[in-house]
């Protein structure tokens, strides 16, 4: 018996080592645990379902980690395979959604080590007229992986608009349900087709075949239908489509076409209306080529004397204001950003009033009021703030494809909890709140202001009966746990189920920690690999209120340029 442990002890240092990884022994292809973790929890900040401990639990344990992705080799025999998907919904705007496909947080870790491992190989062969998720081999901050995209998307703004000086025209599209879209065979058929262009040794391309393996095994795990489809709002889904469309960003460039690309958003710079169509005309077909095509609603040819106000809504950042936010903020000097505040606060007034809170221009203020006052700069007190606030609560069910940012606004600004009865009173009137990820947002807000009633109670326990899959159960699992309805978490505990999704079903874990250990006994032989151990991780990382909230890190004046996302 002491051999036998003695050994399981050699084996576990093994599997801890840095060396186990980085050599490929567990995955088949190169791991650097630690950088692949920064990278992944620099691409979760801006997850539509974002976990309520930003999974600081797993990030702050990389040797717990790496034992449950051994226990899971182990569990399916060598062979990672991941689990399924869960399909959430996302309003877009107008009336439309998006499906996010939601992975667990091991199945992330392996499609962002994927990405990390295969960017430096592939990034080289890709056209520099490709602005978006460009590899960064020299990063000012290991945690990022690409270059910084805020100014790249400057870049792409700054060069197409050069039509105009040129008096040229421009042809602007994107594709159609892009991420939706992707192809997984055609997608694994470019990473191998790109292989012998690749500068490898033979070894190193035999790790790139394992991952690619390994991708095509998840993939078929994670897509909508088992054959098109990637999990949107993900860096390696970016990395990943820019590889899916060299083949047409190469055939366009060698027609001699002036073209630009971002992500999905292609620009053409040409010398007539008529080229310009023609231009039109083989993107379409070279599209077709890898099962895509544009959005012909969003299809538009500019000449060179379009009006200001037309072209504003092209080049969104090329107004007075966003420069002069962004020159604001690239002087890193204290007194220079806090004078940026104002015209901050003006975009998001004057967006919100004019329906545009899914403009860039709207990002771009709330991520920039979000780390003004996280980074101790603005004192939320401020007049500014307080009519805000106002405006915020009285527009919300007009705006739930940007229900995120609003929370995130309220979350800040709203200090005194003004603002919650709305949100109590919105989520109460059901025929209104109809979004998941809507009332995902809101209910995880009022958790962490320990906001209860009554009425709120009912709500929660007939949504968890209806349905506990649901994201809005989920949230409500937390909001149960922070409101001190025990005997609510008890009864869900009852119907666990090891098919809950993961994120429910960490949700439930996390909750049920505040229960006694006799109430626990459902759960017992019903927890999945990737979560035993949960409720006793999570309660080392509840906030200074006791709650199983993470504190976003506070960002530094210095960084604070690199650190705005640029997500929309």
């Amino acid at each position: 018996m002491v051999e036998a442990n003695e050994k399981s002890k050699i084996e576990e240092a093994a599997w801890l080592s840095a060396s186990f990884w980085e050599t490929g022994q567990a995955l088949g292809f190169p791991i650097q645990f630690d950088k692949v973790l920064l990278h992944l929890r620099q691409d979760m900040r801006d997850d539509w379902y974002f976990d309520c401990l930003q999974y600081d639990d797993l990030f702050s344990a990389p040797d717990e980690a790496k034992r449950i992705i051994i226990s899971l080799l182990q569990e399916w025999n060598g062979t990672y395979c991941g689990t399924k998907s869960v399909v959430r919904n996302i309003p877009k705007k107008g009336y439309g959604e998006r499906y996010g496909l939601e992975t667990d947080f091991f199945d992330r870790f392996v499609y962002q080590a994927i990405c990390t491992f295969l960017i430096p190989y592939f990034d080289k062969l890709l056209s520099h007229r490709v602005l978006s998720n460009r590899y960064d081999p020299n990063p000012q901050n290991p945690k990022y992986l690409f270059k910084n995209k805020i100014s790249r998307w400057f870049t792409f703004e700054g060069v197409t608009l050069t039509f105009v000086r040129s008096k040229k025209h421009l042809l602007i599209t994107d594709i159609s349900n892009f991420f939706e879209n992707v192809s997984r065979a055609q997608l694994v058929a470019e990473l191998e087709f790109a292989l012998p262009s690749i500068h490898a040794t033979g070894p190193e391309k035999l790790q790139i075949r394992n991952a690619i393996r390994t991708l095509d095994k998840l993939l078929e795990q994670w897509t909508f239908s088992g054959s098109h489809g990637l999990p949107q709002n993900r860096d390696a889904s970016s990395f990943l489509s820019n590889i899916l469309l060299s083949s047409v960003d190469r055939e366009m460039t060698k027609k001699g076409y002036d073209y630009y690309r971002y992500v999905d958003d292609i620009r053409i710079i040409a010398d007539s209306e008529l080229h310009a169509r023609r231009a039109l005309q083989d993107l379409i077909r070279q599209l077709r080529t890898v099962s895509l095509n544009i959005n012909a609603s969003k299809t538009e040819i500019l000449a060179a004397d379009t009006p200001q106000t037309k072209l504003a809504e092209y080049f969104p950042s090329q107004d007075s204001a966003t420069n002069a936010i962004s020159q604001m903020w690239q002087s890193r000097s204290r007194r220079i950003v806090t004078r940026s505040v104002t015209y901050i606060f003006n975009i998001l007034t004057d967006c919100i009033a004019l329906g545009e809170t899914q403009s860039r221009q709207f990002r771009f203020a709330v991520n920039r009021v979000a780390q003004i006052v996280e980074s101790g700069l603005f004192d939320v007190g401020d007049a500014l703030s307080t009519t805000l606030v106002d405006t915020l609560s009285g527009t919300l069910s007009d705006q739930a494809v940007s229900t995120d940012q609003y929370c995130r606004l309220i979350a800040i600004l709203d200090r005194d909890g003004r603002c919650l009865p709305a949100l109590e009173t919105f989520l109460l009137r059901e025929e209104g709140a109809i979004h998941d990820w809507q009332n995902y947002n809101i209910w995880l807000l009022l958790a962490v202001r320990k906001y209860r009633s009554d009425a709120l109670v009912a709500l929660a326990d007939r949504k968890l009966q209806e349905d506990m899959r649901s994201g809005e159960a989920a949230a409500i699992l937390i909001w149960l746990r922070c409101v001190e309805e025990k005997a609510l978490i008890e009864r869900s505990v009852q119907c666990f189920t090891a098919s809950l999704p993961y994120q429910n079903a960490r949700y439930l874990l996390i909750s049920a920690s505040v229960l006694p250990v006799g109430s626990l006994q459902p759960l017992y032989g019903l927890v999945p690999t990737g979560l035993k151990g949960t409720g006793a991780r999570a309660a080392r990382h509840h906030n200074e209120d006791g709650l199983p909230f993470a504190l976003r890190e506070r960002p530094n004046l210095m960084n604070l340029v690199d650190e705005v996302s640029e997500y929309d």
